[in-house]
């Protein structure tokens, strides 16, 4: 484009005169090469001048209108921009309405905050009550562990208990004498432990128990020379799970041979009752004599329910004399009115061609005191095959249940007072660990009111502070929730529960006292694991106490620092939980003697944890054991799979 302008003046050979200049662009030779051409030229005379002068104005005219036309256009921008610059100052009146309400809620969120301090120090003071009531409990639990271990020692019976997969949890020391047993076999199915007598039902009876929740009896014998009364009954727990079965032999020998007499002389009696009433006299007297030196209750009672025969047994146990009863079904009144039906139905099945029946019912002894008996019922035929008499035998077994009912209740006690010494413990890691998300939500709390006094509003970084206030205050609210929910939750049913969530749970309130001995927790969980069976409270517990003794290990041996690993596996047809850790480990003679019980060296410690943890894990139907290893101790457990 080319630029003409004149009326320049210039000084030229000692005197001014007016020239105009010319400048336009000119082509280089190379592509980038930018040149410009200057021109100078003498102004025309006044002839010349007039002429340019129009043409002049005529310029003059068209850069009017184009600088009009400019002007408007800029007069229409600055009223846009205007109407722009008010609608923003309406949107900055509503932020700032916007920021004295949040201003308002982080007040709020202080005053919950301090009121979430004071509940905390409450549940401090809580537990301290708790953790002096948990000294005497100790104690409580000691003489209980001491009374059920002497109870079962003198318990004559020979009694195994089962859990749901026939491993054996726990037995008598008067099993030895039927069962080729040994302290290590606890764990062990029942099926891997050979018998001293003749059983081919036993498996078969467990299961049916198993499944119609029903007692089972029967009769066996050893050598056809000593006989038992085998019982198998479900294993019930406080809150009424079953979690397995209790398997106990009764010596009948006695009973059984008296009975085979007793039936014997019966028949010889009845064929020389035409012959001889002297002689059958003398030996009805014989066989009364049999049956008085017997323990055992023993009643015999026609096809009308009426009382036939009786031993001194039915004397002794029930303070009546059976002689008021004679010829009389009024002996049912010692039964409960709402166990007389049950009764009367094992009578109708034993009239209608059942040989052999076991059952469980009360007698009422005459000063108001039930008594649990267990009948094994059999029938007396005639020569034409039918049902003369019903014979039953029975064993007062009150005092047995009451044992198992003991037994139950010890557990369930002991795994309380466990849970309640690791929540005092928690207890306190847990506010350290409170006070990390409370100075940071007071902190954030602060920068907030001060950015809410800068002007401009920074609302960027207001909103983050806000975020993180919130984020801070989740994570205070779930470590509050973990600890209430662990204490809080008491005896439940087994349901189908996430093995990995648990342990995910347990890290997050144990993660604090690690931290703070340089210790990690590392979580190598198995995502394809199918749903336990299991009570996740209890769960939760066994894994709390296998991290914590994990962490008093390395801190004992002196280390600055390590790290613990609970793994997640399936395994054959269980589910296994490892936790291994980098301390000094265990050695085989000693993991012979960490399930004993008060065999903890720990300066506070119970001696009692690891045991209680493997009676819960067997009570799930599980195993727990301590797999030898140096460095690191390696602890296991395997579960059920829900079904």
């Amino acid at each position: 484009m080319r630029v003409d302008v004149g009326g320049i003046r210039i000084k030229r050979a000692g005197h001014f005169v007016l020239v105009r200049l010319s400048v336009q662009p000119m082509p280089g030779k190379l592509a980038d090469e930018r040149l410009l051409l200057v021109v100078f030229q003498d102004e025309p005379k006044a002839d010349q001048a007039a002429a340019a002068g129009d043409e002049q104005a005529r310029t003059d005219e068209q850069l009017v209108r184009q600088l009009e036309y400019e002007l408007k256009t800029s007069r229409e921008d600055l009223q846009s921009t205007i109407e722009e610059l008010e609608s923003s100052n309406e949107e900055l009146k509503a932020s700032n309405e916007e920021v004295m309400s949040m201003n308002e809620e982080l007040q709020s969120t202080n005053e919950e905050l301090e009121t979430s301090r004071e509940e905390l120090q409450s549940l401090n003071e809580e537990l301290s009550t708790v953790n002096s009531q948990l000294r005497d409990k100790v104690d409580e639990l000691e003489d209980s562990n001491d009374d059920m271990t002497n109870l079962l020692s003198s318990v004559d019976n020979a009694t195994l208990f089962l859990g749901v997969d026939r491993t054996i949890q726990r037995f008598t020391p008067s099993a030895t004498r039927l069962f080729n047993l040994i302290a290590t076999d606890v764990g062990r199915p029942i099926d891997h432990i050979t018998a001293r007598f003749e059983d081919p039902e036993l498996k078969r009876d467990i299961e049916r128990v198993l499944q119609d929740l029903t007692p089972c009896e029967r009769e066996v014998s050893r050598d056809d020379e000593q006989w038992f009364l085998r019982r198998i009954t479900p294993y019930r727990t406080g809150d009424n799970r079953i979690s397995g079965v209790v398997l106990s032999l009764t010596d009948i020998s006695v009973l059984k041979r008296t009975e085979l007499e007793l039936r014997d002389l019966t028949a010889h009696l009845e064929q020389r009752m035409s012959e001889n009433g002297a002689q059958l006299q003398h030996e009805r007297n014989f066989i009364d004599a049999i049956l008085n030196t017997v323990g055992a209750l023993i009643l015999v009672i026609d096809t009308e329910e009426r009382v036939v025969r009786f031993n001194t047994a039915c004397n002794t146990m029930t303070g009546y004399d059976f002689a008021e009863f004679q010829g009389s079904p009024n002996w049912q009144n010692l039964i409960p009115a709402d166990e007389q039906d049950g009764v009367r139905r094992v009578n109708n099945r034993l009239r209608s061609g059942e040989d052999h029946i076991q059952h469980e019912n009360h007698w009422i002894q005459r000063d108001g005191t039930p008594r649990l008996i267990s009948w094994c019922n059999s029938v007396l035929r005639d020569e034409a095959g039918q049902v003369q008499y019903i014979i039953g035998t029975g064993t007062d077994i009150t005092e047995q249940r009451r044992a198992e009912y003991r037994a139950r209740e010890t557990l369930e006690e002991a795994s309380r007072l466990q849970r309640l010494q690791t929540a005092n413990e928690l207890a306190t890691l847990l506010a350290h660990e409170l006070n990390q998300p409370l100075a940071a939500i007071a902190t954030y709390a602060e920068a907030g009111l001060q950015l809410l006094g800068q002007t401009p509003l920074a609302q960027d970084k207001l909103t983050r502070n806000l975020e993180q206030i919130s984020q801070q205050s989740l994570r205070a609210g779930e470590a509050i929730r973990h600890m209430r929910a662990f204490v809080g939750r008491g005896r439940l049913d087994p349901v189908p529960m996430d093995l990995n969530a648990v342990a995910r749970s347990t890290r997050t309130m144990m993660s604090p006292k690690a931290r703070t001995r340089g210790i990690d927790i590392v979580l190598d969980l198995d995502g394809m694991l199918p749903p336990v069976m299991g009570v996740d409270v209890h769960i939760e517990q066994v894994l709390l106490n296998l991290l914590r003794n994990a962490i008093d290990a390395i801190r004992d041996a002196g280390m600055t620092s390590g790290s613990i690993t609970v793994t997640t596996r399936r395994v054959e047809n269980m589910a296994q939980v490892s936790v291994i850790d980098s301390g000094p480990g265990i050695d085989a003679a000693m993991a012979d003697k960490v399930f004993e019980p008060f065999s903890s060296r720990k300066e506070y410690g119970l001696g009692v944890g690891l045991r209680i943890s493997r009676s819960l894990i067997e009570a799930h139907g599980g195993r727990l054991w301590v797999e030898p290893h140096s460095p690191g101790g390696i602890f296991h457990f395997v579960l059920p799979f829900a079904p």
